[in-house]
């Protein structure tokens, strides 16, 4: 929230192509982007706070991007590629990553609020100071991630894959996560209520006594 803090000028993204850059990195800072659609360019671009809403980055390739202290309302991630970018201090509200692949990324200090992020891909990525609210994560892939205080407050994880994750001192009491997929090993040190744990007894084989 604190995006609205600062005066933004308001931008076409269609602006924003080949013929505007003389060197291989390309910095917009305090933009307004409404209601758009972007095409990916050829030039690394690195966006710091700025404001995005309504806008379309679905299918495109945005590896090595740099976001940093961006607002994103009810924008569009769905299978595209954030592999290798950099996302820190952001805001994503409502906002679709279903399909997604941020594969190998680095996200530091992002708040995800609400969302639809079926399917999202972070294998080996690195999640610090990560907040989800209410979001659902199903079918996600969060497998071989370095989780570093990272929040989970009442969202789905049904059947998303978190093998080879260490979930210490990370809550999912509040969340669902019926038939993840997880190890014995990776729940060390995890939080979860006892409905869960005999779900996820069940899921692994044990035969529970109830």
């Amino acid at each position: 929230q604190g995006i609205n803090k600062f005066k933004i000028e308001e931008t076409e993204l269609g602006d924003l192509d080949e013929s505007n850059f003389d060197s291989e990195t390309e910095i917009y800072s305090f933009k307004k982007f409404i209601n758009q659609e972007y095409h990916t360019i050829d030039y690394r671009v690195d966006f710091n706070s700025c404001y995005f809403e309504k806008i379309d980055f679905s299918k495109l390739n945005l590896d090595e991007y740099i976001f940093s202290n961006c607002y994103f309302k009810n924008c569009d991630f769905s299978n595209s590629s954030i592999s290798s970018a950099g996302i820190h201090k952001c805001t994503f509200e409502n906002s679709k990553f279903v399909g997604t692949d941020i594969i190998g990324t680095s996200l530091k200090n992002n708040i995800f609020l609400g969302g639809t992020l079926h399917y999202l891909n972070l294998t080996k990525s690195s999640l610090i100071n990560i907040k989800f609210d209410n979001s659902d994560l199903s079918m996600a892939s969060i497998n071989e991630v370095n989780l570093k205080n990272v929040i989970f407050d009442e969202c789905k994880l049904l059947k998303a894959d978190l093998h080879h994750t260490k979930l210490r001192n990370i809550d999912l009491s509040t969340s669902s996560i019926e038939d993840i997929k997880v190890t014995l090993d990776d729940l060390v040190g995890c939080k979860i209520n006892s409905f869960q744990a005999i779900n996820i007894m069940i899921s692994l084989g044990i035969d529970v006594v109830i």
